[in-house]
């Protein structure tokens, strides 16, 4: 039987002819991806290992987009774990962004991470709501 596309690019970045279901494997990733629900979960067992910090710093990406703004306490403290794993072990990304010719205020970035962040969008919403741009419904907002 075939592979899927999926099992197709596993064995490729694994560098094997063929993966199965259920088979565990060792693979060169292009980019990992974690979330404000996932990525807590993942920190937590990666404390557990010997080796300090990540495989490369320049191929993860973490985005709070679950839990932003809080909803309560668990939610805070799982956004809370994931700033603190990337500004720990994610700082540096910026000079790929210098490298593609990018220009910022380096020195004090504007972070999405950060408290203010994530006040200003719900600040915004506000207003938005408050001028009638915002409506409960059952249509998608396009």
């Amino acid at each position: 039987m075939g592979m899927t596309m999926t099992q197709k690019i596993l064995a490729a970045h694994a560098g094997l002819d063929k993966v199965e279901a259920g088979q565990l494997i060792e693979a060169d990733l292009d980019l990992v991806l974690g979330n404000d629900i996932t990525s807590p979960v993942a920190i937590k067992e990666m404390e557990k290992f010997t080796v300090k910090g990540v495989f490369d710093k320049d191929k993860i990406a973490l985005v709070p987009d679950h839990f932003v703004p809080n909803k309560d306490i668990k939610s805070a403290e799982h956004c809370k774990c994931v700033r603190e794993f990337a500004r720990k072990n994610l700082k540096g990304q910026e000079n790929e962004f210098k490298r593609l010719g990018v220009l910022g205020n380096w020195e004090e970035p504007y972070l999405t991470i950060e408290g203010q962040y994530e006040a200003e969008q719900v600040r915004v919403f506000g207003e938005m709501y408050k001028k009638g741009y915002i409506e409960k419904g059952l249509k998608p907002v396009y």
